[in-house]
């Protein structure tokens, strides 16, 4: 492949009828499309190209220039491939960020926004399902806030289900790729509480993109794209390129005025910064935009940049009868939807973020400024840019959880113990974490929303409740059983300050964990469970609202009954609960 083979390529193109260049638009199966240009074997210029994109990072001369001539060559060659080599294509393409010189980057998300996804996604291929594949990677492998919006935007502009996309990026993706997704997810689709609306942003702010400079190669200005042509031979004559060019409104005029073709409005940013509806006509009491249009008989009479719009407004502007538009709107809450499962497990991955920001609980409570002292390294790993962010995760997903999932009547029960499950997980944690603005940011999500959660859930689905608590909706793994009860009791020691765990919750709960102990422990575990049993239990230490008689009532229930068992049973806990420490109990007085 070189640049012979790229010029056949421009000829062929150039050779297209005037009249035809919809077929340099987007893709079509149409068999007259082929009798264009000469049925050459295109797909082995393809696969070439693949098989050096496999040994490209053992390029060591002039990398960032052949990098540039493979993506001249993609773009030309795009609009002969047949549909399985398309398909391909948009995650053949993301796939080499990080392997390309970063230069390189803006090039890349240029070639799959402003080419790639508009001809490639239409009815007639499967390439929607990768697009959050590509946003993946993108999000991942790109540092520039404005490459995520340009690629996020541009998906917008092309199909339906972005939204779903970005709930598959948080709920699949790579914790870096999570970071962008979360943010931006909030961002073009906001919640209505104030709290959530006005949040503090930690370390990724989201940025506008910008579109392309003029690409003709008389272009003095070099200002920023407003419209671009698919006539081969002006691409080939203005830009030495391949359909499709972008040119400044001066050259558009130009071209128009001078060669007679037509030219098309490109699709321009949106503000990083504007979370409200958009027409000038809105009289809406609640301004706060829901959905996005991204349709040109919506965007003509707003400089063509994708419209946000209130409720009252989308109702109004689409109505009924209408031409159907491209719009991209929220999901409610998520019960019995499509949107169910991928935003229950959007809540979980990003909850267990803050499991894993910075590796060890020791690591994290070291000052930020101490651990760049260290020389950016931490226990041989580099230090994670975006700690701080990640360790903020988890709050989306506490917001994700109190605004679509609420655990009401029409909530699945197997969802809902699944979420409790982490939840009560992210307690545990968040407890371990350091007591600076962040975790006090963290504990204050525990009062102004999950603990309303929780009572909630324990009235409606108290048996998916009290399972959680007792550990039965864990997954199945093959850790040993005393680690396993070692994380419930610790969880449980968790919720307790928080005012969610009742005298009833708490005389069916620990019974359990006790027995378990008993039944699943051998005499040279149980030391490890000491210090717990002990905050636990012991009066001075326990933090549930209860009186100390009350803590043990379990026990001493079953001691006075006339149960042989039960009495049984609770004096063997009684034994494990007293080698937790060492003063008598005050129910022994």
């Amino acid at each position: 492949m070189g640049k012979e083979d790229k010029m056949k390529v421009y000829r062929f193109l150039k050779d297209f009828p005037a009249t035809q260049t919809n077929y340099c638009e987007r893709y079509s199966s149409d068999a007259a499309r082929w009798n264009l240009y000469p049925n050459l074997n295109y797909s082995a210029l393809y696969y070439a190209i693949v098989n050096l994109l496999d040994v490209f990072p053992l390029i060591t001369s002039q990398p960032q220039a052949i990098g540039e001539a493979i993506l001249d060559t993609i773009k030309a060659l795009m609009i002969f491939l047949e549909r399985d080599s398309l398909e391909q294509l948009p995650l053949l393409l993301a796939s080499q960020l990080g392997v390309f010189p970063r230069e390189l980057d803006k090039q890349i998300v240029h070639l799959l926004a402003d080419c790639v996804f508009p001809f490639s996604i239409n009815d007639e291929t499967h390439v929607k399902l990768s697009v959050p594949g590509v946003l993946m990677l993108v999000l991942q492998q790109t540092h520039d806030p404005s490459l995520h919006t340009w690629i996020v935007e541009s998906a917008m502009n092309c199909s339906e289900g972005v939204y779903k996309d970005l709930l598959q990026v948080i709920a699949k993706g790579t914790c870096e790729s999570r970071v962008a997704a979360a943010n931006l997810l909030f961002h073009y689709w906001p919640f209505p509480n104030p709290q959530i609306l006005h949040r503090k942003t930690i370390q990724y702010r989201v940025h506008a993109w910008r579109t392309m400079q003029c690409q003709s190669t008389g272009c003095s200005d070099k200002s920023s794209s407003v419209k671009r042509c698919y006539d081969p031979v002006i691409c080939a004559d203005v830009a030495d390129t391949s359909p499709p060019i972008f040119l400044c409104r001066k050259c558009a005029e130009q071209v128009t005025g001078e060669r007679k073709v037509v030219t098309q409005h490109i699709a321009q940013p949106m503000p990083a910064s504007n979370a409200t509806c958009q027409r000038q006509e809105c009289q809406s009491q609640s301004r706060l935009a829901v959905t996005i249009c991204c349709s040109h008989e919506c965007t003509r009479g707003h400089n063509h940049v994708p419209m946000r719009l209130c409720m009252d407004c989308s109702g109004l502007v689409h109505e009924e009868g209408s031409i159907k538009h491209l719009q991209h709107q929220g999901s409610g809450v998520v019960w019995s939807t499509d949107d169910q499962w991928p935003t229950v497990e959007s809540i979980v991955k990003l909850l267990r973020e803050t499991t894993m920001f910075e590796g060890s609980e020791g690591e994290g409570k070291k000052p930020k400024w101490l651990r760049q002292l260290d020389g950016g390294t931490s226990m041989g790993k580099e230090i994670d840019k975006m700690a701080d962010e990640r360790r903020m995760l988890s709050r989306f997903g506490v917001w994700l959880m109190a605004g679509l999932c609420p655990p009401n009547d029409s909530a699945d029960p197997r969802a809902i113990g699944y979420i409790m499950q982490n939840v009560f997980e992210w307690f545990a944690t968040t407890a371990l974490l350091p007591n600076d603005s962040m975790g006090a940011s963290l504990e204050q999500l525990k009062t102004d929303f999950v603990s309303d959660w929780i009572n909630i859930g324990m009235r409606v689905h108290n048996s998916v409740f009290i399972a959680s608590l007792c550990g039965e909706c864990e997954e199945s793994d093959e850790r040993p059983v005393i680690d396993r009860i070692k994380e419930g009791l610790g969880r449980l020691l968790a919720l307790m300050p928080y005012d969610v765990i009742s005298l009833e919750t708490w005389s069916r709960v620990m019974p359990r964990w006790l027995e378990a102990i008993v039944n699943d422990c051998t005499e040279d575990n149980q030391p490890e469970l000491k210090v717990l049993l002990c905050k636990i239990f012991e009066p001075d230490l326990c933090p549930l609202p209860f009186e100390t008689v009350e803590v043990y009532g379990f026990m001493t229930d079953r001691i006075g009954g006339d149960d042989y068992d039960e009495m049984f049973n609770a004096l063997q806990w009684l034994h494990v609960v007293h080698h937790s420490y060492d003063f008598p109990f005050p129910l022994l007085k």
